[in-house]
C-alpha cells in the first residue's frame, strides 16, 4: 500500500476521532459535584488547577481561544462556584485565576477518572501496543496539527 494512501486513512481516522470527541465535549458531566460542567469547562478547570494564579491572558493563549472568550468561560465557572477571580496588584488591568475548594476536588475527580478510563484502555483496548507506538502517534499527531495552526 502506498505511503499517501496509509496517511490519508490516519487524517481520516484524526477527523473521526476529532468528531466523536465534539460531540463527547457536548455532553456536561458532574465530575463528582452536583454542578454541570461541559468538556471544555473541565479542561480549563485543569489548566488552572497545574497553573494557579494564571491570567486570562495566558489562559487564552494557551487554549487557542480569544480573551473574550475566555472571560465568557471564567465567568461561567466563576458562577458555578469552581473559581475566582482576583486582580493582579501589579498590573491592573489583569485578572488571576484562582480554583475554590469545589473546582479543586472536581479537578481530583477528574484526574482520577481519566487514570481509571486510561488504565482500563490500557489493559482492554491497545494492550498490544508499545510506549514507543504512543510516542509515535503523539509526534505525528502533534506535527499534523502544528502544521494546521500554521494555516
Amino acid at each position: 500500500m502506498d505511503r499517501l494512501k496509509k496517511f490519508s486513512e490516519m487524517m481520516d481516522a484524526f477527523y473521526e476521532g476529532s468528531r466523536i470527541i465534539h460531540n463527547y465535549d457536548k455532553k456536561p458531566r458532574k465530575y463528582g459535584t452536583d454542578v454541570d460542567l461541559y468538556m471544555a469547562e473541565m479542561h480549563t478547570l485543569d489548566i488552572i488547577f497545574n497553573n494557579e494564579e494564571i491570567t486570562v491572558t495566558e489562559l487564552a493563549n494557551i487554549t487557542h481561544k480569544t480573551k473574550s472568550a475566555i472571560t465568557q468561560l471564567t465567568s461561567k465557572l466563576e458562577r458555578k462556584g469552581m473559581i475566582f477571580k482576583v486582580r493582579n496588584k501589579d498590573y491592573h488591568k489583569e485578572i488571576n485565576l484562582f480554583l475554590t475548594d469545589v473546582g479543586r476536588k472536581t479537578c481530583h475527580y477528574h484526574k482520577a477518572l481519566d487514570e481509571a478510563n486510561y488504565t482500563a484502555a490500557l489493559k482492554n483496548v491497545v494492550e498490544d501496543y508499545s510506549i514507543e507506538d504512543f510516542q509515535k502517534a503523539a509526534e505525528i499527531f502533534t506535527i499534523v496539527t502544528q502544521s494546521m495552526k500554521k494555516e
